[in-house]
């Protein structure tokens, strides 16, 4: 009678009886999910009977996995999910994680499919061509490349590595082998952005016949149709050749939200790009060579050396070089260029001129932060006012020179070595540790605070 009074009371209430009973086997109630969270622990230990099956917390907006064994209260309901581990998904069945060949389709490299391996099919490279190509790098793959081989991306291919602080994606040589190129570009019909977000490249930048063989190199497409690099904590390191190469032309650039850019220690230059695109490095990225002789950002001379528009260079943490060419021109007589300079920059002449023709610099620093022209004695800056007046709307201030020639060409007489009434401002420039500075064409005191004349 007591169990039948029992039972309907049970009933009445909506209560199971193995629950009241303390039935060793029984199931507790599911738990309710709890906001926010992304799934997680079941419910919490109750007073009733014994340890259950906890109920699954329902997960919040990102839900989870299901949550871990709980006790279950009579009538209590679950505790709110908590956030769910990292979860690696299987490697989709078929999978291939070699890379060799001639690719033309769409690839996504997984991390649950990682180590990746580049071999040798014949061919020097893994090649990825056509303007639809587009591979995904997930965070966390790792790409294991054969000693000598290198990876190549061509004809609108691209490349979208996109890594994170927790998961980086790591290129490397077997067994730290020597490796050749990362080769990014050119663009095919329409401009291609390549990107590398949280992308670690090592041993790379080898080959026997080019001690000057970049680790990652972006190659040019057209006017309409460059070709672009999102390097967004991009680290290099120690890379044989160079470090980073963005072709010697006006058609590789980095693309906005570049940051972040490490080379390290490399065997060459840590970065080498056309004159004409080095406005698109951001300020102070952290780049260095084991050659103190290199340790400098190489300007190449793409488009014979020709700079034209409006191109602000932003300070960073080594001297900028001009490399190879004779001359480089900011400015011609069919098209005007400017060039800014930030305070404390330091730019170096191999064995070549900057050339104003059609140009003009703006080369103002501060006292604490001065702009410094460094030079072999032969090289330097030249102020040519014969095809366009815009180079004598030039202006340097606080600069030092060392081992530099400015020469001026008179938009009168055409001639270096005459006293011009116009031309660039010079103001509180000096002459660098006991260096050397001509200026051909001024005499002392022609212009505001003129340089101090240190014939060479």
């Amino acid at each position: 009678m007591k169990a039948l009074v029992l039972a309907t009371l049970v009933a009445a209430l909506g209560v199971s009886a193995a629950s009241c009973t303390g039935d060793d086997d029984a199931e507790g109630g599911a738990g309710t999910g709890g906001a926010g969270g992304a799934g997680g622990k079941g419910g919490g230990a109750g007073k009733g009977g014994s340890a259950g099956k906890g109920g699954s917390g329902a997960g919040g907006a990102t839900g989870g996995g299901a949550g871990e064994s709980g006790g279950g209260e009579p009538g209590s309901s679950g505790a709110g999910g908590e956030g769910g581990a990292d979860v690696v998904a299987m490697c989709p069945a078929g999978t291939d994680t070699t890379l060799e060949g001639e690719i033309d389709a769409s690839v996504t490299l997984y991390r649950a499919c990682s180590p990746y391996r580049v071999t040798s099919s014949g061919a020097t490279s893994v090649t990825f061509t056509g303007g639809s190509t587009v591979v995904s790098v997930e965070a966390g793959v790792e790409i294991i490349v054969e000693e000598g081989l290198g990876i190549r991306f061509t004809e609108g291919a691209r490349i979208e590595a996109n890594g994170t602080s927790e998961n980086p994606i790591e290129l490397h040589g077997n067994a730290g082998a020597a490796w050749s190129t990362l080769s990014l570009g050119p663009a095919d019909a329409a401009s291609t952005t390549h990107e590398l977000r949280y992308v670690t490249v090592r041993n790379a930048g080898h080959e026997d016949q080019n001690p000057e063989r970049p680790a990652v190199e972006v190659r040019g497409g057209s006017d309409s149709a460059p070709t672009e690099l999102l390097a967004d904590h991009l680290t290099i390191e120690e890379p044989d050749g160079v470090g980073i190469s963005l072709y010697r032309d006006a058609y590789t650039r980095f693309a906005a939200g570049t940051a972040a850019l490490v080379v390290r220690d490399a065997g060459s230059f840590p970065l080498s790009m056309s004159a004409q695109n080095l406005s698109s490095l951001p300020a102070r990225q952290t780049l260095s060579s084991a050659d103190p002789a290199k340790n400098v950002i190489a300007l190449d001379g793409g488009d014979g050396g020709v700079i034209l528009g409006s191109h602000h260079y932003l300070q960073q943490d080594i001297p900028l070089r001009l490399v190879s060419l004779s001359k480089h021109s900011v400015g011609t007589a069919d098209g005007e260029g400017t060039l800014e300079l930030d305070p404390g920059t330091v730019f170096e002449f191999g064995t070549n001129h900057l050339e104003f023709d059609g140009g003009s610099l703006s080369a103002v620093g501060t006292p604490a932060l001065p702009i410094l022209f460094r030079g072999s004695g032969a090289t330097g800056l030249i102020f040519d006012a014969r095809t366009s007046s815009i180079a004598e709307e030039s202006r340097l201030e606080n600069v030092m020179f060392d081992g530099v020639v400015v020469e001026l060409f008179s938009a009168t007489t055409g001639q270096p070595d005459e006293c011009v009434d116009s031309g660039p401002v010079f103001a509180n420039c000096s002459v660098d540790n006991g260096g050397c500075l001509t200026i051909s064409g001024y005499t002392e005191g022609q212009f505001d605070v003129p340089c101090k004349n240190s014939d060479c």
